[in-house]
């Protein structure tokens, strides 16, 4: 498996396609971290089993992440965007496009797809909801200042609790006088969340307040569909950016095998069908509205079915799309009163406040 060099792209890659016994490995990370396994996991597998960069080394994130995010795995190499103007020659601009190579990909193309749609979410994600190491991961909140609340530990008569509440984040930063903060048990929280679930699942939620008229429905099968055509499109953006790439790179090797005109005709076709495929893609929405009280009724009703068989990521990942927020508002020492504010209704925090 090759390491990667500080520009993030890939080092060896001979190496690696004469090892070719290690391209099972390889989609095997990737698969794993598609399915929800961070790179800190990833790296411990790789170190543990033995396996090490080119160089001897122990993999590292950095290092892991690098490699995955060159695309070598995927038959491309990443290269500078040859449309940028810093005139940078050191390989530190960040402006960079994905060309197809020439060596023997090792993932196929829906697997590398779906990797970089997942490193996208990861992104824009605040790094405490990353990995749900607990079902209401992200979701709890101080109702006193608005921030949010964070698993804490501890230890009594003698015992270590891990994850044993959750606790005003601002409270915890800056202590009492931002705060009076909040401080109650995790499962406290959870058995609250899941009581709620089974409640709105059992009971409906056609008495809740209406939040207006609301998106139309929409069944699974028109998300999929444009989800499907979002990838269609930016597939399309990047066939014709690798493309142009090429065709410049071709005519600076060969200037003479071109004719007057040729070159400049060339460019102007693969930039019209850029620019057609960019419009399609900038119309298309990036994710689907939030979803009405249909809808997430069928949310509720399927999570909460399905919830004995689910672990806590997978949990997680569901409450995520019915639930904005759990609100622990302090009511004693040890104890809160627990509110949960659904997506289908108004957000009670649309105006926010600043802590004093």
């Amino acid at each position: 498996m090759p390491d990667v060099d500080a520009r993030g792209g890939a080092a060896d890659a001979a190496s690696c396609l004469r090892d070719r016994g290690r391209g099972t490995l390889v989609a095997s990370l990737y698969h794993l971290y598609v399915a929800g396994t961070g790179f800190a996991t990833l790296v411990i597998k790789l170190n543990e089993g033995g396996h090490q960069t080119i160089q001897g080394a122990r993999w590292t994130n950095e290092t892991l992440t690098r490699y995955m995010d060159s695309g070598f795995a995927a038959g491309l190499l990443r290269v500078h965007n040859p449309e940028c103007r810093c005139r940078n020659t050191g390989g530190s601009c960040r402006n960079k496009i994905y060309i197809q190579g020439a060596h023997e990909e090792l993932i196929d193309w829906d697997t590398w797809e779906a990797y970089q749609r997942r490193r996208a979410v990861v992104r824009a994600s605040h790094p405490r909801a990353r990995n749900s190491l607990y079902t209401l991961t992200g979701l709890p909140s101080c109702g006193g200042c608005r921030w949010g609340a964070s698993v804490t530990n501890t230890s009594y008569g003698g015992v270590y609790r891990r994850a044993f509440a959750y606790r005003c984040g601002l409270r915890a930063k800056a202590g009492a006088t931002a705060c009076d903060g909040v401080f109650i048990v995790r499962t406290k929280v959870e058995e609250a969340v899941e009581e709620w679930l089974m409640d709105k699942a059992a009971h409906g939620i056609d008495m809740a307040p209406s939040s207006g008229p609301g998106p139309t429905l929409t069944p699974i099968d028109d998300q999929a569909a444009r989800a499907r055509a979002r990838v269609t499109a930016q597939a399309d953006v990047d066939r014709h950016r690798a493309a142009l790439a090429r065709l410049r790179a071709e005519h600076a090797e060969h200037p003479d095998d071109w004719g007057p005109g040729e070159y400049e005709d060339a460019v102007d076709v693969i930039r019209k069908k850029r620019a057609e495929a960019q419009s399609i893609l900038d119309n298309l929405p990036d994710a689907d509205p939030t979803p009405d009280r249909a809808e997430a009724q069928q949310l509720v009703a399927s999570t909460a079915e399905a919830w004995p068989a689910l672990d806590d990521r997978q949990r997680n990942a569901l409450l995520r799309q019915i639930i904005r927020r759990v609100v622990l508002t302090r009511t004693g020492r040890g104890t809160a009163d627990i509110e949960v504010h659904p997506v289908w209704e108004p957000d009670p925090w649309s105006k926010q406040v600043n802590p004093a």
